[in-house]
């Protein structure tokens, strides 16, 4: 039965969409207009007052004040133009909504957030990307990790498609599809893809996203959805829904709010100069030649174009220097808040936006909102989206050539005379009754009722975002494909595993290691692998780096998490899982396995272990502290036995007190369960001697190259230039940057390559500006000995801390199972068998002088070299732990 509210609401929409035609079909005066607008606004401000029309309010938020929304806005990229138009529709939903700007960047249009809002206070929440495997999991990480209210996605291309029905899955929200341009008249191809010919195409129609086959298949669905806003009368003509203009701040675009004068001073125009101004990225269809070719034909010096935006395109410069009569000036891109001062100095705007391209058909520039709010005459050629505007006296028709030549020769007559004050207040009436923010929030308010109504996403996009979990799934399993299967021993015992952290398989860490070769000895069975259980607001805080300086590995732990959600890290012999646990705030519709609260863990593992089939009464738990939930665990599940390997000591970490303290009693409640603890040095052991006595030390190994000649070493290190001096590693806490700093001063003809993720702003900006030190970034362990191959001198300038003394320090098994001459400082647990082909040195000139000793010398020729890399082979490791675990 249909509501008095839903026919309120159907009527209303009735009397904008009757408004809108009547403004098309026929010409009166603006005076006219502008009553049955206000009239309507005011029929829009009682339908708001009276409930009729209101933003979602979740119940989490009805406490206290009146409650706000909250909202996102998706744009398929925030790197460039399509970031504009998303700004708009920002700036309408911030009236009544606390909103977040998201979206990718991508790599092609340059990774950063555009220019022009880059320096804004709003809410920007961007994650870079290069293609779809990098792409899908940052955005379902994103949308699991945050509860909006609504959603609205600008533009019809699949990355803000898949973004915000991920949004919408996550949060069951209503969706609002914005589309403010026929998105293929960029392409070639102009006619809409069914969607089984964007699936038929498998991963290649996904790799790039935005490009023409995706954005073909997106126009195939824009139908689909329910709630639509659009810019313009031709698309609205095309697509349907209501329109939202190219709205701006009644108050922030004022004239009165500018000194015209120094604004003029500002650009450097004369009070001669009539300033035709264009704001905005020059291209070859929104008239620029037009413009230039009339001012060159006039010969008239008091008429300027003043162009404020780079031209970027070598052919767009040379055509317009060619009108070499004609004056033009150039300005720099401006940032959003500068556009009105910019605009304040203009005489006049010229759109005039090419009739046959197809671009012209559906695109509106926003300069009429811009031109328009000032009051200034905008001169515009007859093209569908326009067509609404010309009876308001928003536009004036013009042509190029004589008519053009004609129309600014009048406007100039026409400042002369003063006639042009009572047309500038009649523009910026029908400014603020058309293209006003306070009348196009309201309108937007009609778009967001109607997606409340129908809340469903279309089955159109259940299929595009089955087809993309798919497909990343197919990709991750490949990329995840063992090289060769183990072999599992039947009545060997299986091992659930506990790893600290969320890098499991990335580095190469001594946990990685001794499960694969305990595996590969046939000591164990198969392998359940649990990494740290996190809150999935975890997920979106890694991606839009809110925590801290988001990193490259960052995004590297997001994919593990994303990945162990749909088992895509899984062979026959080795799973992993990652517990994912949410507050009450946070719904779960975007990822399938979601925990309610932390304590949940030990459901969550018993609940894998009998979906697996391991047995408790035949399978080892293996943990390496940290893991706060594992006394829990222990006493909930009866295991065969449980091992403890300590790594390193946290309790020796920089962190709160308050921290530590949780940290302190985790060993003090877990060491006590365990029938076997290992750990990787003496001092370790004798670190945590007041809890066990009883601690085996096995140290650290590498993975041996039988065949160093055969390796090549990694392009992108010895792109850098010889000599290179590398380290692979983790850069925080122990690494010592003033002696990199001071030793790359004292060898500047070296290259100090640094590998490693997790540096701080204050370390790096210790090296930065000096011209031979590249820090590369994490690589990931597949890569590492292709990367230390490509070192000339390996080194470790480690600081001597509690920390370091407590280590026994991974690396220098790599550097030397890749046979590399090393540097390191004084540090305490270096394996004595390796000692003799190591160089020590303290100090920026002793460690300057060791480097340059070991490339004349490398030490590895010396006697039981071959010997010492075998004893440190992680076969030889997982051998002395076998022993233990018998």
């Amino acid at each position: 039965m249909t509501s008095k509210r839903d026919n309120r609401i159907s009527n209303y929409q009735g009397n904008v969409i009757t408004l809108l035609e009547e403004i098309e079909r026929r010409e009166a005066e603006v005076s006219g207009h502008r009553a049955e607008i206000a009239g309507l606004r005011q029929e829009l401000k009682r339908a708001q007052s009276a409930k009729t029309i209101q933003p979602v309010t979740p119940q989490k938020r009805q406490t206290g004040a009146k409650a706000r929304g909250r909202a996102a806005v998706v744009c398929w990229d925030l790197g460039h133009n399509p970031a504009g138009r998303a700004v708009v529709i920002y700036d309408l939903l911030a009236r009544d909504w606390d909103v977040d700007l998201v979206g990718p960047l991508w790599d092609r249009y340059g990774g950063e957030v555009w220019p022009p809002i880059a320096r804004s206070e709003r809410s920007i929440l961007a994650f870079k990307t290069s293609h779809f495997e990098d792409f899908y999991p940052k955005a379902l990480g994103f949308a699991a990790g945050q509860i909006y209210d609504l959603v609205v996605v600008v533009k019809p291309r699949l990355p803000g498609l898949l973004l915000g029905a991920m949004i919408q899955k996550a949060s069951h929200c209503p969706l609002v599809l914005d589309i403010d341009d026929f998105e293929l008249s960029f392409f070639k191809d102009e006619t809409p893809a069914p969607l089984d010919d964007l699936i038929n195409a498998g991963a290649e129609g996904l790799d790039i996203p935005f490009e023409e086959l995706p954005t073909r298949a997106c126009e195939s669905v824009i139908g689909d959805f329910p709630a639509k806003i659009v810019s313009n009368v031709a698309l609205r003509g095309r697509y349907g829904g209501v329109i939202v203009r190219h709205a701006r701040d009644e108050t922030v675009f004022h004239p009165a709010r500018f000194d015209r004068e120094a604004a003029r001073r500002d650009l450097g125009i004369t009070d001669d100069d009539f300033a035709i101004v264009f704001v905005g990225t020059p291209r070859p269809h929104k008239g620029i030649y037009d413009v230039a070719k009339a001012l060159h034909e006039m010969k008239d010096k008091r008429f300027v174009f003043h162009i404020v935006g780079t031209v970027k395109e070598k052919a767009v410069r040379d055509r317009l220097a060619s009108y070499d009569k004609a004056r033009i000036v150039y300005h720099p891109n401006c940032e959003m808040h500068e556009l009105p001062q910019k605009l304040a100095a203009a005489d006049a705007l010229a759109l005039l936006q090419d009739p046959d391209h197809p671009i012209s058909q559906y695109q509106i520039p926003a300069k009429v909102s811009d031109g328009a709010a000032f009051g200034y005459p905008i001169l515009a050629t007859q093209v569908p989206p326009l067509r609404d505007l010309f009876p308001l006296g928003i536009l004036r028709e013009t042509k190029g050539g004589t008519k053009l030549k004609k129309d600014l020769a009048a406007l100039m007559q026409a400042r002369a005379s003063g006639e042009t004050v009572q047309q500038q207040q009649a523009t910026r009436a029908a400014f603020l009754a058309e293209l006003g923010n306070e009348v196009n929030a309201l309108r937007l308010s009609f778009a967001v009722a109607e997606a409340e109504d129908h809340p469903e996403l279309p089955e159109s996009m259940e299929r595009l975002l089955v087809h993309a979990q798919t497909t990343y799934s197919l990709l991750r399993l490949k990329a995840h494909a063992p090289a060769s299967p183990a072999i599992v021993h039947e009545h060997a015992p299986d091992i659930v595993a506990f790893w600290k952290q969320n890098d499991s398989k990335l580095f190469g860490r001594r946990s990685d290691m001794l499960m694969k070769y305990l595996q590969a000895s046939g000591a164990v069975g198969r392998i359940l692998q649990f990494d740290a259980p996190q809150p999935v607001q975890m997920m979106h805080r890694l991606i839009t780096g809110q925590a801290r300086k988001l990193r490259s590995v960052d995004y590297l732990v997001q994919q593990n998490m994303i990945d162990d959600q749909f088992g895509l890290r899984d062979s026959d012999t080795h799973l992993f899982r990652t517990f994912l646990y949410a507050d009450k705030t946070v719904q779960t519709g975007a990822l399938p396995d979601i925990g309610r609260a932390q304590g949940d863990v030990v459901d969550y593992v018993r609940r894998h272990m009998h979906e697996f089939g391991f047995d408790p009464l035949n399978t080892i738990a293996w943990v390496c502290p940290v893991v706060f939930d594992f006394p829990e665990i222990a006493q909930a599940i009866p295991f065969k036995k449980k091992v403890a390997d300590l790594i390193d000591d946290q309790r020796t970490f920089p962190m709160k007190d308050s921290y530590r303290q949780r940290i302190v009693k985790s060993y003090e409640d877990c060491l006590p369960l365990f029938d076997t603890v290992l750990t990787n040095c003496a001092p370790m052991a004798a670190s945590f001697s007041g809890l066990r006595n009883d601690i085996h030390v096995v140290p650290n190994g590498s993975e041996v190259v039988h065949d160093i000649a055969a390796m090549p070493p990694m392009d992108a290190i010895v792109a850098y230039g010889k000599p290179i001096i590398g380290y692979v590693g983790n850069l925080r806490d122990r690494f010592d940057w003033p002696l990199l700093a001071a030793t790359a001063k004292l060898l500047p003809e070296a290259t100090f390559v640094i590998v490693g993720g997790g540096a701080r702003d204050e370390d790096t900006d210790i090296v930065k500006g000096l011209p031979n030190v590249v820090l590369h970034g994490p690589v990931p362990y597949d890569q590492v000995q292709p990367c230390i191959r490509a070192f000339d001198v390996a080194i470790m300038p480690h600081e001597k801390s509690d920390q370091t003394s407590r280590m026994n320090p991974l690396k220098i098994y790599n550097y030397v199972a890749m046979h590399r001459p090393i540097v390191t400082t004084h540090v305490s647990n270096i394996d004595e068998g390796l000692m003799p082909y190591l160089r020590f040195a303290d100090g920026p000139e002793a460690f300057a002088a060791a480097i340059e000793a070991a490339l004349r010398e490398p030490l590895t020729d010396r006697p039981g070299f071959a010997e010492a890399v075998a004893s440190i082979s992680w076969e030889e490791r997982a051998a002395a732990v076998a022993a233990r675990l018998q």
